[in-house]
C-alpha cells in the first residue's frame, strides 16, 4: 500500500491504528475472545454439607455458641457461689446444653433459676433454627443444583493457582500476557501455557487439550465456531459469558484512494440495514457461551441476621431477669432464716 501496489486490504488480521498512509474503515466485523473449559460436572459435591454455610457465618455461630456457654456457666457458677441457688455447671457442661438444640437433641441442663432456663431456652431454639436453615439450604442446593465455573474472571485464575491458561503465542492476545521481551509476565508464569496446554499452537489440539481438568483456553469466537464443525470433542464445553478483548477487523486503504470514505459509508450501510449481522449467523456457528455462574450460592449473614437480633434480645432479657433474681434475693429475702428441722 505505500509503494502504491495496493489499495485496499482486507484480511482477518488486527492492525493497530497509526500505520503510515492507511486509512482505517469502520469495523467491518467484531471479533472476541472467551474463557473456553470442560462443562463443570453437574452434581453435588461430597463436601457440600460442610461448604452450603459461609464461612463467615460459619465462624460467627461458632462465636455465639461459645458466648452464650460462657454466659450460662458464669450465671450457675455466680448464682451458685453467692446465693446457693442454682447448680455450679462445668464448661463442657454447658456447651453440651447449648450444641443440643444444633444437633437437634435437647440436652437438659437442669437449671433451677429463670434467667438460666432462658437462657438454655435461647440456646436451643437458636440451635435448633440454625440446623434447620442449614437443612434447608443442603436440600435446595440438592434438589436445584447447578454447577459453577472454578474462577469468577480472567484475572482471577491467577489467585486459583490450580488452573492452567491456555492461548496461541500467535494471537494478538498473546501480548497482554507478556512483556515487551514477549516473556510471560510474572504473574502468569506457571499458569499461562503451561505442560497442560500440550501444543496450542495448532487449533485442531483445543479440543484434546479443552477436556483436560483445571484447563482454561482463550480463544476467539470464530476459531472455536469453526473447531465445531471440523473436530469432535471428547467432552462437553462450556463458555464463560465474559467478553475479552473484544476488537474490529476493518478496510485498510490507501489514504490517496479518492473511494475511500465512499466504502467506508457502505460498510457503515451494511450493519445498519443487518447484513454483516447476517453474515455473522450464517458463517460464524458453534458459539458455546452460556450465562454466566460465577459462584455457589451460600447461606449468609444476612439470611439471618434476625436470628441473630432475636438472640440478642434474648440474651439481654435474661440479664434482666438475673438482675431482678439478684435484687428479690439480696433485700426481700434477706430477713428469711433458714430453719434446718432434720436436727
Amino acid at each position: 500500500m505505500s509503494s502504491g501496489k495496493a489499495d485496499v486490504m482486507l484480511a482477518a488480521v488486527v492492525y493497530k491504528e497509526g500505520l503510515m498512509n492507511v486509512y482505517y474503515s469502520h469495523p467491518y466485523f467484531y471479533n472476541w475472545y472467551h474463557l473456553y473449559l470442560k462443562s463443570p460436572e453437574n452434581r453435588p459435591s461430597s463436601v457440600l454439607y460442610s461448604t452450603i454455610f459461609f464461612s463467615k457465618l460459619t465462624l460467627f455461630s461458632l462465636l455465639v455458641f461459645c458466648l452464650l456457654t460462657m454466659s450460662i456457666w458464669m450465671t450457675s457458677w455466680y448464682l451458685n457461689s453467692t446465693f446457693k441457688i442454682e447448680r455450679r455447671l462445668s464448661i463442657p457442661t454447658c456447651f453440651l446444653g447449648v450444641m443440643s438444640g444444633y444437633i437437634n437433641q435437647g440436652f437438659d441442663l437442669k437449671l433451677r433459676t429463670y434467667s438460666g432456663r432462658l437462657q438454655a431456652t435461647t440456646a436451643l431454639m437458636f440451635g435448633l433454627m440454625l440446623y434447620y436453615a442449614m437443612n434447608a439450604a443442603l436440600v435446595a442446593k440438592i434438589a436445584a443444583f447447578e454447577a459453577y465455573y472454578p474462577f469468577e474472571s480472567l484475572p482471577d485464575i491467577v489467585n486459583r493457582k490450580t488452573l492452567s491458561l491456555c492461548l496461541r503465542t500467535s494471537s494478538f492476545v498473546y501480548n497482554n500476557f507478556t512483556d515487551g521481551n514477549r516473556n510471560i509476565l510474572p504473574q502468569w508464569q506457571r499458569i499461562a501455557n503451561n505442560e497442560r496446554c500440550l501444543d496450542i499452537e495448532i487449533p485442531l489440539n483445543i479440543p484434546k487439550i479443552i477436556c483436560n481438568d483445571n484447563v482454561v483456553v482463550l480463544e476467539s469466537k470464530v476459531v472455536m465456531g469453526s473447531l465445531s464443525m471440523m473436530a469432535k470433542y471428547s467432552c462437553t464445553i462450556e463458555a464463560f459469558g465474559e467478553k475479552y478483548f473484544i476488537s474490529g477487523n476493518s478496510f485498510l486503504m490507501s489514504k490517496a484512494l479518492r473511494e475511500k470514505r465512499i466504502i467506508d459509508k457502505y460498510v457503515i450501510f451494511m450493519r445498519s440495514m443487518g447484513v454483516i449481522k447476517r453474515l455473522e449467523n450464517k458463517w460464524i456457528k458453534g458459539d458455546q457461551t452460556v450465562t454466566t455462574k460465577t459462584s455457589t450460592p451460600q447461606v449468609t449473614l444476612g439470611h439471618t441476621k434476625h436470628v441473630f437480633i432475636f438472640y440478642a434480645i434474648a440474651i439481654l432479657v435474661s440479664l434482666i431477669i438475673l438482675g431482678l433474681e439478684i435484687l428479690h434475693d439480696k433485700y426481700v429475702n434477706a430477713d428469711i432464716k433458714v430453719i434446718d428441722y432434720r436436727n
